[in-house]
């Protein structure tokens, strides 16, 4: 593809042959845009951008010895979903140790809290697909029990040159939730090229749970987490390395000053904006570059904060949320908000109430290409 066949601009940056990293003006897209293989150090003479729509672009860099030629995909939310079904949804006590966000159900039975959930997820579906947001749903299995299935988010991430991490989780029954038979199925419609498994760093401390523990600026290539007994700062640094992003670690704690479990529950990072909850933060945090919505501690236990930036079919981009969320919000809130996206509440009580986490948690965004995206060109590489 020419600049000339290209419906887009062509923007040409001249490397300096000694630089060890690239200039700030390739922030945006990073080591992503480079072949796996190409490391810090070598030359790159010229590398360029052909913009083919506001979110992809066609990379081409050479080396002395070699061209390379790929599509990139970068951009701040997914237009694909992965979802799990519940099929023993309950109170998970191993978990209530650190989530103060979960309630013991009182005196409903098993069976009713699980036709709750199940119809409460069913009914978030529908609505996502009504708005041309793709789903994968995929069903929990009944055996071995995993109460906490349905927020796939803590044990998955999805990128966008084709890795796969898989993560290392707190307790015993939510390792059970990673299933290599998921990831096996979505390669027969995503272009997976890498699983990173960072399970094996599992151990007392030694906790990072997706993007629960990580709330990703795609755009700015920066990872924030507060730390927390499921959050680990070396783990957060190795998962920055291999990504290519800057971490960003603070504390936040909640009104009786206890530590917020999850980065998420407590800050959500859309395109141009940011809703955090800066009570909570209990060192100092710094967001550049974004409108900042800021809520109250009793908001943020509102799950306000628990919300994702997603597109539909046709790019048209949706802020999903609980309803209890979704009511949370002051109506100047809920307007600026809506300056960067369609708000979308969906009605999840039972799930959020009992599994002490909302909307956010039950979305895993899956930013891999579509197989029918991927390019194979005349010297075997892929794009």
């Amino acid at each position: 593809m020419s600049s000339e066949t290209s419906p887009a601009r062509l923007e040409r940056l001249n490397m300096d042959k000694n630089c060890e990293s690239p200039p700030s003006a390739l922030n945006l897209l990073s080591f992503v845009a480079l072949k796996p293989g190409l490391e810090k150090g070598d030359c790159w003479p010229e590398i360029s951008f052909i913009m083919i729509t506001p979110t992809s672009w066609l990379c081409h860099y050479k080396t002395a010895q070699s061209k390379f030629l790929r599509i990139i995909y970068f951009m701040q939310y997914a237009s694909s979903i992965l979802m799990v079904r519940p099929a023993r949804f309950g109170f998970n006590s191993q978990t209530a140790v650190s989530n103060t966000f979960q309630n013991k159900p009182g005196n409903l039975s098993p069976q009713a809290i699980l036709a709750q959930a199940r119809g409460e997820f069913d009914r978030f579906v529908m609505g996502l697909k009504a708005q041309k947001i793709e789903v994968v749903v995929v069903e929990d299995t009944d055996i071995p029990e995993k109460p906490d299935a349905v927020f796939p988010n803590n044990w998955v991430s999805f990128h966008p040159d084709g890795r796969v991490i898989l993560y290392p989780m707190a307790v015993e029954n939510r390792r059970l939730e990673r299933r290599p038979d998921i990831i096996d199925m979505l390669k027969n419609q995503f272009d997976i090229r890498q699983v990173i498994d960072l399970s094996p760093e599992e151990g007392p401390g030694k906790i990072l749970e997706g993007t629960g523990s990580i709330v990703f600026d795609h755009v700015n290539r920066i990872a924030y987490a507060c730390l927390s007994p499921r959050t680990n700062r070396e783990l957060l640094e190795s998962v920055c390395q291999l990504l290519g992003y800057r971490p960003v670690v603070f504390h936040a704690t909640d009104a009786q000053g206890v530590a917020i479990y999850h980065t998420n529950v407590m800050m959500s990072i859309g395109k141009g904006f940011a809703v955090v909850c800066q009570e909570s933060i209990t060192d100092g945090l710094k967001l550049s570059g974004l409108e900042i919505i800021d809520v109250s501690l009793s908001q943020m236990n509102q799950f306000a904060c628990n919300v994702l930036q997603v597109a539909n079919q046709d790019g048209q981009p949706f802020l999903v949320m609980s309803q209890t969320a979704e009511s949370a919000f002051t109506p100047e809130q809920k307007r600026r908000l809506s300056q960067y996206a369609e708000l979308l509440p969906v009605a999840i009580p039972t799930i959020e109430t009992i599994g002490g986490g909302s909307a956010r948690c039950m979305m895993a965004e899956i930013f891999c290409k579509r197989t029918h995206e991927v390019f194979e060109l005349a010297d075997g590489n892929r794009m």
